[in-house]
């Protein structure tokens, strides 16, 4: 912050008008990554310089690392089936949007204007890491990319917030912000477990409390009170047997991270990050179910 920020105030205030509206359909990110890439390639844009600064700051195909991006052998490496499931999952469904995509008006799309996969897959990590989904009554749930609230960091604990008011999208200070402190903001309302935050950021939280509320949580149908996440109902055998699942210990994975002498790709460093956490939490979920 360059100057103080008083607790209610506008962090940041974007004009509505100004945002990239990427549609409205449903949960897959493929529709929205389409717009994004059209408008990417769009000559009419390109020409005009149009949002060339802001789109020039993402990040490069070669930067993604969610888990859409890992390979074989890292998505194993993570050692964890509901990722590795959903990831599956989620390109299957992804390949058969692109292929639409590139194919004849009647399958929902206009021919125009086709992309590789690569570039499809650049707007598919644009979309999940960065966009938000925007509930108006008017219009229902709406994407949008939006220039600089897309640009702030994670903190779980971060109390502030972002409001749609008066055509503008703003973050409210939940706090007071003195001159000099990094504004943080909190993905997910700071209710993500890891699960969610590798697959949707490509990064780990070291220690993060949502794991073990996951491990813990009663297993139901329904999403824990006021967590986007069901739980897994795990007791002390249950925990046993997912640590036993692994085929590292916690202090393997440690020596792994640490070892200078013979370094790791970064998604596969990412991978082996994952699933030292989810021994850590497996841990604190046995410490607090035999306190």
């Amino acid at each position: 912050a360059l100057q103080t920020i008083a607790e209610g105030e506008d962090i940041v205030s974007v004009p509505q008008e100004l945002a990239l509206n990427l549609g409205s359909e449903g949960v897959n990110p493929g529709y929205a990554a389409i717009q994004l890439v059209r408008i990417e390639r769009s000559e009419e844009r390109r020409a005009a310089g149009w949002y060339q600064p802001f789109l020039d700051i993402l990040p490069p195909y070669e930067e993604c690392d969610t888990t859409d991006f890992f390979s074989p052998e890292e998505l194993a490496a993570l050692e964890w089936e509901e990722v590795q499931k959903e990831t599956t999952e989620r390109l299957a469904l992804l390949e058969q949007t692109y292929e639409a995509s590139q194919g004849k008006a009647s399958a929902g799309f206009s021919s125009d204007g086709q992309f590789t996969w690569e570039e499809y897959m650049w707007g598919v990590y644009q979309v999940v890491s960065r966009v938000l989904s925007i509930y108006t009554s008017e219009e229902g749930g709406t994407k949008y990319l939006i220039p600089m609230i897309d640009l702030f960091n994670h903190d779980a604990k971060s109390p502030h917030s972002l409001k749609c008011t008066g055509g503008f999208f703003k973050v409210i200070a939940g706090k007071e912000i003195r001159v000099g402190q990094q504004i943080m903001f909190p993905y997910g309302g700071g209710n993500l477990h890891s699960d969610r935050v590798i697959q949707d950021y490509g990064f780990v939280e070291e220690n993060n409390p949502r794991d073990v509320e996951h491990l813990l949580s009663a297993k139901s149908g329904q999403a824990v009170p006021g967590r986007p996440f069901t739980g897994k109902g795990c007791d002390l055998p249950a925990l046993d047997a997912l640590l036993a699942s692994f085929s590292t210990s916690l202090d393997q994975d440690q020596a792994l991270l640490a070892d200078k002498t013979a370094p790791l790709s970064p998604r596969m460093r990412l991978a082996v990050e994952f699933r030292a956490a989810k021994k850590r939490a497996i841990l604190a979920a046995k410490a607090q179910l035999q306190a």
